[in-house]
């Protein structure tokens, strides 16, 4: 266990923990699937499946799916659900329909007043679902029908066409098709290698970012290998795609919002505050996120990528029809369903070297009334903000926070305050409980059973070198490593951070939180 960091070599077992091994499973499994999958229709079609005006046609055809799987993931992270975007996009493909076939308005103003409407329909729902409290199923399941009907009165039960080429254009054609880029041979080559690029300086400008702050990156030959990887898929991909018309528009606007939504959930606070309301809605509520309007904000998303699917799909058929979005709804949640975020995503639990409760009564099985639980509190400055009072401290029970992980979700630990056991003779570890003749590996539910237990401990030797602004494992004392591994191994969750010391800069990051 020399080298935790880099954990793909023969270092640290105990962070390549079952929930590390399980994230990546659940990660990687749907895309090899697909291959398997793909390979496999491949060879039934005769090659048919792989096609290049076969692979187009299927992206052209199935792009709803993604546009409303992109407004659905964020509703599903909530905790919430919208059955109504089936119903959504029809009604919008009517108003589309009504606004140029028969009414005569140009394309612009109807695209304008078709989002208009979806976003109306999300705030709407969201306004019952996230302020009147109304649960998502119902409110949406209601919405399923009253939109259905909206649909077959605006059209009075019949199907509207032709839409114009103008309207058609971002559904059917292809990049040859605008002027700018017919004039240029080989556009679509062009745009992929310019992807290409991009992605490969991506990759390297986090590497290295990752490099300049402490974070594990893994090797410089992995770094290469990947990128030469995408690089070369890339630029097959735009060669195929050049064997029939070239790049579909629709590919560009697909890959224009999986850009914007991912910037979005993993760069900006919009997107934290949803991941945190689909974790504790109570606890985000408490940390001053605004969870009404978060939760109101989603589901206007979600109205306004049901209105662009609408769009879409309308200008793909190229009509308006009442039995348009049947049972759209199930495609969009099965496809939103395996982005879900997984371990990768870390949801960090934070917890000292050892264990201490704010001022105040409750059940703690490991509280120290001795000298060793003064000395905690006093080093570790363990005394209240407001009252000065001082704080309850306790050796680390591990069978606690092995309940609140189980209850949680928490996939990665942060300890701080190592520093703060520097030059104990012993440390002693919680791993279960007895009361009543019974044996427990794991903290019991209510207060009632946890008053009374007596903590089982684990002794483990303590060590005499400071930890003190160390910022490297392999740095840390052996005995304070040994320690860390057996919290991460009871636990059945690794330990991604590390506080050395009260300076943000005296931390060992093993895993970033927020890293892929």
């Amino acid at each position: 266990m020399k080298d935790v960091i880099s954990a793909q070599g023969a270092g640290n077992e105990a962070l390549i923990s079952k929930a590390s091994f399980v994230g990546f499973v659940r990660k990687y499994a749907m895309f090899v699937a697909l291959i398997f999958i793909a390979i496999l229709f491949e060879f039934l079609t005769d090659g048919v499946l792989l096609a290049p005006m076969n692979v187009s046609k299927l992206i052209m055809q199935n792009s709803y799916i993604l546009i409303l799987a992109v407004g659905m993931l964020p509703c599903i992270l909530t905790g919430d659900i919208d059955l109504s975007v089936g119903s959504v996009l029809a009604v919008v493909g009517a108003i589309a329909a009504t606004m140029i076939v028969q009414q005569g308005f140009s394309v612009p103003v109807t695209v304008a007043a078709c989002l208009a409407f979806g976003l109306l329909v999300g705030a709407w729902q969201g306004f019952w679902i996230a302020f009147v409290r109304v649960p998502s199923f119902i409110v949406t399941l209601a919405g399923m029908l009253i939109f259905r009907g909206m649909t077959m009165v605006i059209l009075d039960g019949n199907t509207l066409s032709p839409f114009p080429d103008s309207y058609q254009f971002i559904a059917q054609k292809f990049l040859v098709d605008i002027p700018l880029f017919a004039a240029i041979p080989m556009s679509t080559m062009i745009v992929g290698v310019l992807v290409a690029v991009f992605a490969a300086y991506m990759f390297i400008h986090n590497y290295n970012q990752k490099v300049k702050y402490g974070i594990p990156a893994g090797s410089r030959t992995m770094l290469f290998v990947k990128v030469a990887v995408v690089v070369a898929v890339t630029i097959f991909a735009a060669y195929w795609f050049t064997q029939f018309k070239g790049l579909p528009i629709i590919l560009i606007l697909l890959a224009a919002l999986i850009a914007i939504y991912s910037f979005v959930c993993n760069r900006m606070v919009i997107g934290r505050h949803i991941y945190a309301l689909g974790g504790n809605e109570n606890a985000a509520r408490l940390s001053g996120i605004k969870t009404k309007w978060v939760r109101f904000l989603v589901f206007v998303n979600m109205g306004l990528m049901a209105a662009v699917a609408g769009l879409v799909f309308s200008a793909r058929l190229n009509c308006a029809a009442p039995s348009a979005g049947v049972s759209f709804e199930l495609d969009a949640i099965a496809a939103a369903l395996p982005d879900l975020p997984r371990p990768g995503r870390i949801v960090a639990g934070d917890t000292p070297g050892y264990l201490f409760t704010p001022p105040g009564a409750g059940p703690f099985p490991t509280e120290l009334f001795d000298e060793i639980g003064a000395r905690l509190a006093e080093r570790g400055n363990e005394f209240g903000a407001v009252t000065g009072r001082p704080r309850r401290c306790g050796w680390f029970d591990a069978a606690l926070l092995k309940r609140s992980i189980q209850i949680n979700g928490v996939s990665g630990l942060c300890v701080t305050k190592l520093d703060v056991m520097d030059g104990m003779d012993e440390i002693r570890l919680c791993v279960g409980y007895k009361k009543d003749g019974q044996t427990y590996d794991i903290l019991p539910f209510g207060a009632e059973n946890v008053a009374g237990c007596e903590p089982i401990y684990e002794t483990w030797p303590g060590w005499s070198e400071t930890t003190f602004g160390v910022k490297r494992y392999e740095e840390l004392p052996e005995n304070a490593r040994n320690y860390l591994q057996r919290i991460s191994e009871f636990c059945e969750a690794p330990i991604d951070i590390i506080s050395t010391g009260p300076d943000r800069e005296e931390t060992i990051v093993l895993r970033h939180p927020f890293g892929a």
